[in-house]
């Protein structure tokens, strides 16, 4: 393939996106469902000497926990899984989202999909 030229000859990259990071550190919703934050923690398993994945989301206006998922491993298709569960409950209308940078966060079908739905996706900084 290489004498024939028929290799790229360089690294192919996804299309860049333009990302809304978050403007504020600290917010004051105005109402319930205003603003959620979307976070993945490590949950130690005793017994098995794993960790699984907690999936939640959080209305940071009451502090509820909306929907939570536990998983050994938490791939984009069980973050639209659970977002479209949350939706079936809540109403979207003004909502903003916000949440770090994983790749499970930043997939083109979860973005697309929050962009759908018309939530508004922050992201955190990236810190160098």
């Amino acid at each position: 393939m290489k004498q024939s030229r028929l290799l790229y000859g360089g690294r192919i990259r996804p299309e860049p996106f333009k990302r809304d990071f978050i403007r504020f550190r600290s917010l004051t919703p105005e109402r319930p469902l205003q603003y959620l934050s979307m976070d993945i923690k490590y949950v130690h398993v005793h017994g098995t000497g794993r960790n699984a994945l907690l999936l939640t989301v959080i209305d940071i206006y009451s502090r509820k926990v909306l929907i939570h998922m536990l998983r050994n491993s938490i791939k984009k298709g069980d973050v639209l899984v659970m977002l479209s569960l949350m939706l079936m409950e809540y109403r979207a209308e003004g909502m903003t989202l916000r949440n770090d940078n994983g790749s499970q966060f930043i997939a083109g079908a979860v973005r697309q999909y929050l962009k759908d739905k018309r939530i508004l996706q922050e992201f955190s900084r990236c810190h160098a």
